[in-house]
Order: C-alpha cells, then structure tokens, then sequence
C-alpha cells in the first residue's frame, strides 16, 4: 500500500495506477502507450516551454502557459506520482476545462498541481493559469503517451 498526498495508491498492479476518493473508492486508470520513466519533463516559466529530455538531450518541445504573477507555477524538481484521464467526476466540465488527460506532480494542502489540457488553446505561451502547466489538448495526450509514473520534474525560471 502506497499512500501520497493524503490518497491510497496502489493494491492494483502495473500497467493500471490506481486512485482512492476521499470516500475510500479505488478508481483504476489504465496506463497508455509505452513509457520510460527515464525521461525527465523541464519546464522553463519564464518562456512558457516544456522540454522532454532523454540523456539530457532535448527530444521533444511544446509551448505552455504556467501560472500568473498571482498563483504562479512552482519552482523545484518533482516526481509524477499521478496520471490518468480527465473526469468530470472531479468537478463539473473538468474534461473540457482541464482536458483529456491530468499528469499531477505537486499537492499541498488542498492545490495540487498537474500538466493538463485546456479548453482556450489560443492562451497558450502566455502566464495565465492558476499554477498548473496548461499544453494543447493533442500535446498532452502525446506527452502522456511517454511518459510515466516517476517521471522527473523541474520547473525553473529560465535555462
């Protein structure tokens, strides 16, 4: 049994990651694609960028927005320790507002903090969201695709 950010992860085996409600309902998310933990995700706040790495070689770059002056995105190193598709479950429209997947590397208290789709692509490159990294819808399933649970995160302010 495995329990982070006051949830239960766990009694499920790989390749489904599992996710206990407040209510002590596990739910079951079946993990997509192939993954390699070894991957590392940066993001740069200051130029809106996340950067896949492998061998710290750059293998793949996407446009974000992160979080205003006021609820800005964290900076730090983080791990994924959570990922699975977007349910209206969690709050009315979450799916259209958060996007077809949640890729969550962050909770304190009751914020947590994820990558995610959105549904106003056209703010995308801009400082706009209330600390999350928001990417183009189709850009976060391919991220999902490859990346896993214990993937790396950092967030800096630049390069």
């Amino acid at each position: 049994m495995l329990v982070i950010g006051g949830y239960l992860i766990g009694y499920l085996s790989f390749p489904t990651i599992g996710l206990a409600t407040p209510e002590g309902k596990v739910e079951a998310y079946k993990v997509h694609g192939k993954t390699d933990s070894s991957l590392v995700i940066h993001v740069d706040r200051a130029g809106n960028r996340l950067f896949v790495l492998s061998d710290n070689k750059v293998i793949k770059e996407y446009p974000v927005s992160t979080g205003k002056k006021e609820t800005q995105t964290p900076l730090g190193k983080f791990t994924i320790y959570f990922r699975g598709a977007t349910s209206n479950r969690w709050f009315p429209n979450a799916e259209k507002t958060l996007g077809p997947r949640w890729i969550e590397f962050l909770e304190t208290g009751h914020q947590k903090y994820g990558i995610h789709g959105t549904d106003a692509p056209g703010l995308i490159g801009q400082s706009v969201s209330r600390g999350c990294v928001r990417m183009k819808n189709k850009d976060v399933e391919e991220l999902y695709n490859m990346i896993s649970v214990g993937t790396k995160v950092i967030i800096t302010d630049g390069h």
